[in-house]
């Protein structure tokens, strides 16, 4: 077989292949350099949750981890579940992105979307970021909008899971249906009934959780802004900057904003989602910054109309090609070599010390750790309740004597605070970079070393 052999199909095929290794093979470095630390800090907290689970710990808030029991009827271990669970999430976003553009004339722009999606670094952020619960979200958005295309009585039970699965998401769906509820008559009761539909199993199942989200907007009027500064970085959704993701979409846009000044019409929901998303990025509501994934999302969809249509025009064919691989080459190179020079979350040698800390405790014991980007790891590598700046809930000192207790010198200062945990043995860890710190805890006769990363405060 040659070049000149081979048929139209088959170079569909081809590329088709091409570009699923160009999308996987980033998205395996972490993993395969750096194991469970490669992912992000999310992870921990979905390895406790799910453990919780099976262990019948934990309530209905946590719809997720009812999801993992189908895996491990499969005999799947929760790690099995973590790692080839999560590649496998985003494989299927993947394919439903082809999926959705594929019912497009165009011939070629499912191929298109697809490329687009695989040299997106904001894409590959969010895979490395692991949230596991946003990306299935993503799933079940795109099958939302092909059971909307269809218009038909299923449409319910994708908005339903993403309600349970992770609310946030549905926000934006909802104000898109919505706006379209009030446009359009025709379709006007079966968005109200679908949504209502999803709406009230959402609520039902996961209402727990509901009202926490609900009572977290309340106090803050739904803006990040509002809340306490040592929680407006968890509160932001931890994702890119705005600042950064501008800079990482910036490629995409020319592309985009020609496809969708030709085709915006065609890809109306896209079009609204689009604004939906941001308005509420502008808006900075709670967790604004996931709201960038669906945003990214959008400007790939639209700049695959973009790119299929340079790609076809006639005019100076094949330097406008030429200059179209090399786009595309230099955004896959770009791509690669952030997933090379990506850090892990955390080292390796960190989280081996993380998981030693199970032999030094026992079931009245805390950890404490003095970065809250430690937090989740300690939550999902350790059984004990943990102790950190800002999130958790058996945290009992205010942003001033966290500042008070990393900085005084006065050490009966800092076992006045320890000794509000009075009853509890407290381990605490202290990782690689924080050698600081390691020799502040050193010099305290109430400090115990157990390892050079764990320490105990023993009262005298």
């Amino acid at each position: 077989m040659t070049f000149q052999t081979i048929k139209p199909k088959q170079w569909q095929w081809i590329a088709t292949v091409f570009i699923f290794a160009l999308y996987l093979i980033p998205r395996l470095l972490g993993y395969l350099r750096y194991g469970m630390a490669g992912f992000g800090y999310d992870l921990g907290i979905y390895r406790r949750l799910i453990n919780l689970h099976f262990l019948g710990q934990t309530n209905t808030e946590f719809g997720f981890a009812g999801l993992s029991t189908i895996a491990r009827l499969l005999d799947a271990s929760t790690d099995q579940i973590l790692v080839y669970g999560y590649i496998g999430v985003f494989l299927c976003l993947a394919l439903g992105v082809f999926a959705v553009m594929k019912k497009s004339s165009y011939p070629h722009l499912a191929l298109w979307a697809f490329l687009l999606l695989s040299v997106s670094t904001v894409q590959f952020e969010f895979f490395s970021w692991y949230y596991f619960r946003n990306a299935i979200a993503v799933v079940f958005l795109l099958l939302s909008y092909t059971l909307f295309e269809r218009r038909s009585p299923l449409l319910f039970l994708p908005l339903a899971s993403i309600g349970i699965l992770h609310p946030l998401s549905l926000i934006p769906i909802l104000l898109v249906f919505g706006w379209i509820a009030l446009r359009e008559k025709t379709s006007r009761w079966y968005l109200v009934r679908q949504s209502g539909i999803g709406l009230v199993i959402a609520i039902a199942t996961q209402w727990h959780e509901l009202a926490r989200y609900v009572l977290v907007a309340m106090s803050s009027s739904g803006r990040v802004a509002n809340t306490a500064s040592w929680q407006q970085n968890e509160l932001t959704g931890q994702f890119l900057e705005p600042l950064q993701y501008l800079l990482l979409s910036t490629p995409f846009l020319p592309f985009a904003i020609f496809g969708a000044i030709k085709h915006w019409k065609k890809e109306l929901f896209w079009s609204l989602f689009a604004v939906a998303n941001i308005v509420l990025i502008l808006a900075q509501v709670l967790l604004y910054r996931r709201f960038f994934v669906f945003l990214d999302l959008t400007i790939i969809i639209f700049a695959s109309y973009g790119v299929n249509d340079l790609w076809q025009a006639e005019t100076h064919r094949r330097m406008v090609r030429t200059a179209v691989i090399l786009f595309f080459s230099l955004l896959w190179y770009q791509l690669f070599a952030t997933a090379m020079n990506t850090p892990p979350r955390i080292e390796p040698n960190d989280l081996v010390a993380v998981e030693s800390m199970n032999i030094y405790g026992d079931a009245n014991t805390v950890a404490m750790t003095i970065r809250s980007d430690y937090a989740p790891w300690l939550y999902g590598f350790t059984p004990y309740d943990i102790i950190a700046p800002g999130v958790f809930d058996i945290n009992r000192w205010t942003e001033d004597e966290w500042k008070t207790f990393w900085t005084t010198t006065d050490q009966d200062i800092r076992h006045t605070l320890l000794n509000r945990y009075a009853g509890k043995r407290v381990l605490i860890f202290v990782g690689m970079q924080d050698e600081y710190y390691r020799v502040l805890l050193l010099e305290d006769a109430y400090i115990t070393k157990h390892s050079p990363s764990v320490f105990e405060y023993t009262p005298l």
